[in-house]
């Protein structure tokens, strides 16, 4: 398998964006664009404390740790920090506007109480997207 034309890689931490981008590289092969998104969700109802100059930095943490990761694939890299009450419709909306080929992530480790509380996220993207999302393995 190959990720071709723009690929869009959700991160959500450094060791998130370490172990997508290490998935991720070795299937870059023709692709021609990632784009790097880190979603800063919106909680409603909750007064967010954090200043937007750490949560900024915070993104270019997780932005360093997987453009360090992807160093050795041939592909241009952009990133792009969003604020969005929902993550998934956020990052489905950003792969449409720069007409993404793929969503590429590694599913997260979730339990089963959290997954009712706020839903599953790679089901999410699977369900209600038409960019196709792939899942890809730890390496």
């Amino acid at each position: 398998m190959e990720l071709t034309g723009t690929v869009v890689l959700p991160l959500a931490s450094p060791d998130d964006a370490r172990t997508t981008a290490e998935a991720a590289e070795s299937y870059l092969d023709t692709a021609e664009h990632v784009v790097l998104v880190h979603v800063v969700e919106d909680v409603k109802g909750m007064p967010d404390r954090t200043p937007t100059e750490e949560r900024e930095r915070y993104a270019d943490e997780i932005f360093e740790t997987a453009e360090d990761a992807l160093s050795g694939a041939d592909v241009s890299i952009e990133t792009d920090l969003l604020f969005s009450k929902n993550v998934p419709d956020a990052v489905l909306e950003l792969s449409e506007e720069v007409g993404a080929s793929s969503i590429a992530l590694v599913p997260r480790e979730t339990n089963r109480l959290l997954s009712l509380l706020v839903g599953d996220k790679v089901r999410s993207f699977a369900e209600h997207n038409e960019v196709p999302v792939v899942c890809l393995p730890h390496r």
